[in-house]
């Protein structure tokens, strides 16, 4: 029985996988069309299906979601069977404004830009069971994820041909926001990390701060910086230990060199 049905705008994928990676980790079934959907469905059937077997409907709250009208149409179809609705703020928006746009200013927000996201999560499991929400079976081992950080759309598909090779789930973040989102939301096996991510910031600003952000929300987790930096081969050194990063690689970059920085990645994390 599906438990767990997420609705969100495909505009906010990162987001939506970062909170079913967390409800999956505390046992919960979830249903998210992006593996819920086989080939050759018909998707607006597998929606339906699955909100009439969903015992609670968790709507991303973002202005891309508010702009949506199938996060519209999901909402109306779960309050009409009915099921029990969540919303979770995840963007900033004028809420009030945002949640009569979706027609749930009745309910009760859960406020993960206020409360920090570890906190909205606590907040959720303690409600998602009186909402009717069972606690499912542990799931089977989930498969290892790695975040991609790249903006150059040839870099992120060459940096994921690497990964696939070692049965990585990848999750794709093109711009500093979306990284941002992807970090606090995730738990991740793996991360390859491009320092720059706008053509402006020539000092590696943005990925300095992401740095700063997977420290303190992936602890552990081993780094792999791509570059097309100026760096001597001291300054790559110390900015490692520095920055308590697993490895560095110059673009452009040989795919076999990636294949052995993250066989080694992997061998340290003992996966």
């Amino acid at each position: 029985m599906t438990t767990c049905f997420i609705s969100y705008s495909s505009a906010d994928r990162v987001l939506a996988e970062g909170l079913v990676s967390r409800l999956r980790e505390a046992h919960y079934r979830v249903w998210i069309d992006v593996d819920g959907i086989p080939g050759g469905a018909q998707w607006e059937q597998a929606i339906y299906a699955a909100l009439d077997e969903a015992q609670v409907c968790l709507v991303l709250i973002t202005p891309d979601a508010v702009a949506s009208a199938w996060v519209k149409r999901e909402i109306e179809i779960a309050r009409a069977k009915p099921k029990p609705v969540i919303p979770l703020l995840m963007r900033d928006i004028p809420l009030t404004d945002g949640l009569a746009a979706l027609a749930i200013g009745d309910l009760q927000v859960i406020n993960f830009l206020r409360d920090g996201y570890d906190s909205g999560m606590s907040k959720l499991l303690k409600v998602l069971p009186s909402a009717g929400a069972r606690l499912a079976a542990p799931p089977s081992p989930a498969a290892l994820r790695a975040l991609i950080v790249e903006d150059i759309r040839a870099q992120q598909l060459a940096v994921e041909q690497v990964l696939r090779k070692f049965d990585l789930h990848t999750t794709i973040a093109g711009d500093f926001e979306t990284a941002l989102d992807a970090i606090r939301a995730g738990k991740f096996d793996l991360v390859t990390l491009d320092m720059q991510l706008d053509v402006m910031d020539t000092g590696g600003q943005h990925g300095m701060l992401l740095l700063d952000e997977l420290r303190t929300y992936q602890p552990g987790v081993p780094v792999i910086i791509l570059s097309g930096l100026e760096w001597t081969g001291r300054q790559v050194r110390d900015f490692l230990r520095e920055q308590n990063a697993f490895d560095y690689l110059p673009k452009p970059f040989k795919a076999d060199d990636l294949r052995e920085i993250v066989e080694k990645a992997l061998k340290s994390k003992g996966t």
